[in-house]
């Protein structure tokens, strides 16, 4: 099972874009932006994941008590999407689970938007699976899938984050180390409270690694080229907003047209 799942994650990284990378070009560059093909590009240290949470208003340990307590109304739940079907603004975001960018972004920024804004039943906000930081980010997109079928996506995207957090990927970027492998991804899905059966025969089917290709497929043909990357009611978001206040205006001002 292993050979296959990781044969089908190796589909899913050859169709990531050329260069694509964690962090995109408008969000200031992250510490070490590591591509799909292992190469860094070292930018800003003042930009990195860790100095935006050195910088935030609360602590990384409580930021990650925030997202362990998030839990959406049930009926708000769609797959891999939060939010009223009808939402006038639609926010999607394309993210990589072994980002340290996106991990920031979850962390320092989602908070906010899913309470003042997904909760309160004024935008809609969809997750969109882009792996391309190696194996293991096309094994958790896989697993994301899966989840999604049994509509538990939500769950299991807070603990995959909580993972990363709680093991300093903010601070000390480490890839392809076995988090994610398929081993990991099944123990965790418990505390995700989804079915282990279930997940398992899903991670190991073709239709959920098409899934995963087809939303990276969608990245493509958006040319989006970092993660994450911000799509407001269909067109790519830049620049990223920097923080919570930047993420108020520009959702204030969707809503306002």
């Amino acid at each position: 099972m292993r050979a296959k799942l990781l044969a089908l994650g190796m589909s899913l990284l050859a169709m990531a874009l050329v260069g694509a990378a964690c962090g995109g070009d408008d969000d200031g560059g992250d510490e070490t932006a590591t591509t799909g093909t292992g190469s860094t590009t070292t930018t800003a240290a003042a930009n990195s994941p860790t100095a935006r949470a050195s910088a935030s208003p609360i602590t990384v340990g409580e930021a990650v008590a925030r997202l362990k307590a998030f839990e959406p109304a049930a009926e708000l739940v769609n797959g891999q999407a939060l939010g009223k079907k009808d939402s006038k603004v639609v926010l999607g975001v394309f993210e990589d689970f072994q980002c340290p960018v996106c991990l920031s972004f979850t962390l320092l920024n989602e908070n906010v938007i899913m309470e003042e804004y997904v909760k309160t039943g004024k935008i809609r906000f969809e997750f969109l699976h882009m792996p391309i930081l190696g194996a293991e980010s096309a094994n958790a997109a896989i697993g994301g899938v899966c989840a999604a079928q049994q509509n538990k996506f939500w769950p299991y995207h807070k603990k995959l984050f909580v993972v990363q957090a709680e093991a300093g990927q903010l601070s000390d970027e480490k890839l392809n180390i076995g988090r994610f492998s398929p081993e990991n991804l099944k123990k965790d899905v418990g505390e995700a409270g989804l079915d282990a059966t279930a997940f398992e025969a899903c991670l190991k089917s073709d239709a959920a690694a098409a899934e995963a290709t087809a939303q990276l497929r969608q990245a493509r043909d958006l040319g989006v080229r970092g993660t994450p990357t911000f799509v407001l009611n269909g067109k790519v978001l830049s620049p990223t907003p920097p923080d919570a206040a930047a993420w108020r205006k520009v959702l204030d001002e969707a809503l306002a047209k």
